[in-house]
């Protein structure tokens, strides 16, 4: 297992696992695939928002260099639905699917799944009109009528694993991954849907509750899941019978690119102490961690530990910060790491 993380010279990444130091080798090329994973559930419209302006001072600090990068960007959102009745959920949600469609009046989405913005010999080719920034918005505001079951693991596994043949052509061989997740609420991807059984009394308050009940452990552990009071040392609970593991998803993206050098990880996520209290309706929930003029997040336990499984690849910024553009920019400076620099020769972006 790893333990840490930490930077090393000309992209390389150093690894403590089981007390061995590992390092592995640098960038080879500059392909980036940039995936994210956005919640589309109740009030998260101006957070979706917030991320657009963020998205541009992303690319702002990638251009430094000299240039873009070769970039993929893809658009997923955390629903996957659910096979019990609700008003927004559908059997199978957005299925891990590309988002493509444009979400604003007036605006124009990307021709295909993604949006592409690459090098060549004869300057940069790209597949939208206008601003890469002004066509992420238009695909990137998702709305907020997705299914309240959010599984933005699962949904960014989907996304990436072969079995959304929409997504064809996405992920580069040799590409560094990025996987951004935006979330007000921890993510809660089931490995056994009966959890999301409103009728099944025995698994407790049909609330999102159980996600947390089901799916993070911490102390005191002897304590009543369902009492209320603070919590501490919350972790994902890996032998959870209901969610998959942290770890699964970890592993998953590591086998993917072959080393978690060509994986950069961030969760843009709330953040804060954790405190179980209740509800209106008498039973427990999780009380918000943060708050911000947008509203209240509930922490994103799992997804920080997911995100920080990466060590020095991976970021966590809290979602009720005022704007996201600091931290997308510490996520570009990292990939200016790691791969390589631009040739002298292409001085051309994708801001203009």
């Amino acid at each position: 297992m790893v333990a840490a993380g930490c930077g090393a010279g000309n992209g390389a990444v150093e690894w403590r696992d089981a007390g061995e130091l590992i390092v592995e080798p640098g960038p080879i090329n500059r392909d980036v695939d940039l995936l994210f994973v956005i919640d589309n559930t109740d009030s998260i419209a101006d957070e979706q928002q917030e991320l657009v302006p963020a998205f541009r001072q992303m690319l702002e600090r990638l251009e430094r260099p000299g240039a873009l990068p070769n970039l993929h960007v893809g658009v997923v959102s955390t629903d996957l639905g659910a096979p019990f009745e609700h008003r927004f959920c559908t059997p199978d949600g957005d299925r891990g699917v590309l988002q493509n469609q444009p979400m604003v009046a007036g605006c124009m989405a990307p021709q295909g799944r993604f949006i592409a913005d690459v090098a060549s010999p004869t300057g940069r080719v790209r597949n939208y009109v206008g601003r890469l920034d002004d066509t992420f918005g238009c695909i990137a505001r998702l709305g907020i009528e997705g299914c309240p079951r959010e599984q933005g693991l699962q949904a960014m596994k989907r996304a990436l694993d072969g079995s959304a043949q929409e997504n064809a052509d996405f992920l580069r061989p040799n590409a560094l991954l990025v996987v951004i997740i935006m979330g007000e609420d921890d993510d809660c991807s089931v490995r056994d849907p009966a959890l999301f059984d409103p009728d099944n009394s025995a698994l407790g308050p049909p609330l999102r509750y159980r996600c947390f009940e089901y799916g993070v452990v911490c102390k005191p552990s002897e304590q009543d899941r369902r009492s209320t009071g603070p919590r501490t040392d919350c972790r994902s609970d890996e032998q959870s019978h209901y969610l998959d593991s942290v770890a699964s998803y970890v592993d998953f993206l590591v086998r993917l690119k072959g080393s978690r050098s060509r994986v950069v990880v961030g969760a843009i996520v709330g953040t804060g102490k954790v405190v179980v209290g209740s509800h209106l309706t008498g039973e427990p929930w999780v009380l918000p961690g943060c708050e911000s003029i947008h509203g209240p997040a509930a922490p994103g336990i799992r997804l920080s530990e997911f995100a920080r499984s990466f060590g020095f690849n991976g970021f966590v910024d809290s979602i009720c910060q005022d704007g996201y553009g600091a931290g997308l920019e510490r996520i570009a400076d990292r990939i200016n790491q790691l791969i390589e620099p631009p040739p002298a020769a292409i001085a051309d972006g994708g801001l203009d």
